[in-house]
């Protein structure tokens, strides 16, 4: 039997998208038995549980990678060694180019963040809205707003109050412009929040210290600027729709993850999973 598994709630409404896609139901503990195969978004939350098991029980996993470069879980030695003991798939090329550079894991394939599209016509109050853990960046980027901007409510949620995925949502739709400010420097971009931004008819303003084919790829759906304190917020435009967004990543994604985890799975390889063995196992994104 297959199972989606999410160890963390801040996946939950990734994991139900994906659970709906694949057809693969959720999980909320793992009782496992012999053979079964468990897909797994935030293993790094619990890593050495995941790892005793497989001990005591023949049991597959498929490690759903979130972390980036330089994330302290992967200073995580059960973690690493999680990842280096399945088949892992990273969400984006600069994370899975630095697990095979750094620790010499190869990504099977590749996956994306997708959320729930919520249609919102009614008022936004919240003019610039940042969720995220604290730094002393983030907190540099805050007052210097609030200053620049007296009139517009300007909200920045350091705590965890918005790890609920329906809290989460009120607040993105009550708010205009979600920033998206990193906490690692890295080539990767942080598409969680990205999508979960655009899926509510946020726009969003990014920094732009990516890769650049990220760059490229998200310009249509995401405005970018070297610096967010000095970006002027008055000229901001709509950007792509989320479908677009959504079914773009799917034509990527979706054809050789599937195949890839029918084969690791051993099930049957259809019309519908085969992407071709020509096709290469991680995205270029």
């Amino acid at each position: 039997m297959k199972y989606i598994v999410c160890a963390h709630k801040i996946f939950n409404e990734n994991a139900e998208c994906l659970s709906q896609k694949i057809n693969v139901p959720i999980t909320s503990t793992i009782d496992a038995k012999a053979g079964d195969v468990y897909i797994i978004f935030g293993a790094h939350m619990i890593a050495d549980k995941l790892l005793m098991l497989q001990r005591d029980v023949k049991v597959g996993y498929i490690i759903l990678n979130s972390e980036p470069e330089n994330n302290m879980y992967l200073k995580n030695k059960y973690y690493i060694s999680l990842m280096k003991s399945n088949p892992v798939f990273c969400y984006d090329n600069p994370s899975g180019e630095h697990l095979k550079k750094e620790f010499g894991i190869y990504c099977f394939s590749s996956f994306f963040f997708e959320f729930m599209k919520i249609d919102y016509d009614g008022e936004r109050p919240i003019d610039i809205l940042f969720v995220g853990t604290e730094s002393p960046v983030r907190v540099a980027i805050r007052d210097a707003l609030k200053k620049k901007y007296p009139d517009k409510k300007i909200e920045f949620v350091f705590d965890e109050a918005l790890l609920d995925a329906n809290k989460m949502k009120q607040a993105l739709c009550l708010s205009k412009v979600v920033l998206n400010i990193p906490f690692y420097n890295n080539d990767s971009l942080e598409t969680h929040r990205i999508h979960n931004a655009v899926s509510c008819g946020c726009k969003v303003l990014s920094h732009n210290k990516c890769e650049d084919t990220l760059l490229r790829f998200y310009e249509p759906y995401v405005t970018f600027c070297d610096d967010v304190t000095n970006f002027d917020f008055e000229t901001i435009k709509e950007k792509g729709s989320y479908e677009d967004l959504v079914k773009l990543l799917s034509n990527i994604f979706f054809p050789h993850m599937l195949h890839t985890i029918k084969r690791i799975c051993g099930d049957s390889i259809d019309e519908e999973g085969t992407t071709g063995e020509n096709q290469q196992p991680q995205s270029s994104l």
